[in-house]
């Protein structure tokens, strides 16, 4: 019986291996109460580098007029750097706003890299941890395999709102549960369709579009063509009609978010956000999947830990 139990502990073990670089792409039920206390009760760092930076000027302009969850304070990057590099512990009572930017292991595929905010006590790496944490993606683009930040600080107001919407949501852990849920919207078979929406407008950034062609041959990367494609893409996802769909400038979707416009939606990072309440609605990633190649991993994976445990365990 023993080696029965060790058994199913060394696979336990080897599965916890498999997914453990997984980003989380909600937190448990049982986090939610004690996540938002937690970050209710502490400071929330920002690290900078330039005030007068347009973007992170934008960044704190947005924290300045959606933030209402806790106090929060800058940081000197320079500072900030050495406490990465020092592996220094994250002090009592504090969260980070945090940006980090991800390669996947496979550079060949479109979306070989991500970039995206967080709310984490982490100060590095954020989703190699196993710490909650509330995330929202960018857009980006690679060239020549380098990767390409775009500008989004259109976006940091949306963002803003989303992230403080969601942790006041947590505070009450059945109103979180009955809510529209990451674990059920984020889904590659795209059961969950948004036809109750489709009346409104839904705002897309030529950002995006770029974000749609990362690593197109250069020939390929027919502006008007990739275009209508996104858009029918979007459509057939969404259940959106086409003529609601517009291409617009970033200035535009700030606008749009300001205003709390309750007739309009927005894309971004692969989703679809509610510009009213920055709620996320859909997640339509084109790029995202679970692949045969990855299912064929991760039984290997499996079957190879299994036959270690049963190795150890005398049973072979």
């Amino acid at each position: 019986m023993k080696k029965i139990y060790f058994v199913l502990f060394i696979v336990l073990l080897g599965t916890v291996f498999i997914h453990a670089q997984s980003s989380k792409l909600t937190i448990k039920p049982s986090e939610v109460q004690g996540f938002y206390n937690e970050v209710a009760q502490a400071t929330l760092v920002i690290p900078i580098t330039d005030k007068k930076d347009p973007e992170e000027k934008a960044l704190l302009d947005a924290v300045k007029k959606y933030w209402t969850i806790c106090p929060y304070k800058t940081i000197s990057r320079k500072v900030f750097n050495e406490m990465q590099n020092n592996h220094s512990e994250t002090p009592p009572k504090t969260f980070y706003l945090l940006k980090e930017t991800y390669e996947r292991l496979k550079r060949r595929k479109k979306d070989w890299a991500y970039s995206k905010y967080y709310i984490t006590k982490q100060n590095l790496w954020v989703e190699e941890h196993d710490e909650p944490y509330v995330e929202f993606k960018l857009p980006l683009k690679t060239q020549n395999h380098t990767l390409v930040e775009l500008p989004c600080g259109y976006l940091f107001g949306l963002m803003i709102k989303n992230l403080n919407a969601e942790l006041l949501l947590m505070k009450d852990p059945a109103a979180y549960a009955n809510s529209f849920s990451r674990k059920k919207l984020v889904k590659a078979n795209f059961k969950h369709s948004l036809k109750a929406y489709a009346g409104k407008m839904l705002l897309v950034t030529a950002d995006e579009l770029e974000n749609y062609m990362i690593n197109l041959p250069e020939d390929d990367k027919d502006i008007n063509r990739q275009q209508h494609k996104l858009i029918k893409f979007i459509a057939r996802k969404t259940k959106i009609k086409r003529s609601n769909i517009k291409m617009v400038s970033p200035d535009e979707i700030k606008t749009a978010i300001e205003k709390a416009d309750a007739n309009t939606l927005i894309y971004t990072g692969f989703s679809v956000y509610n510009a009213q309440d920055a709620q996320m609605l859909r997640r339509i990633d084109p790029n995202r999947g679970f692949k045969p190649g990855q299912w064929v991993l991760a039984i290997g994976l499996s079957a190879a830990v299994i036959a270690t445990a049963l190795v150890l365990s005398g049973v072979l």
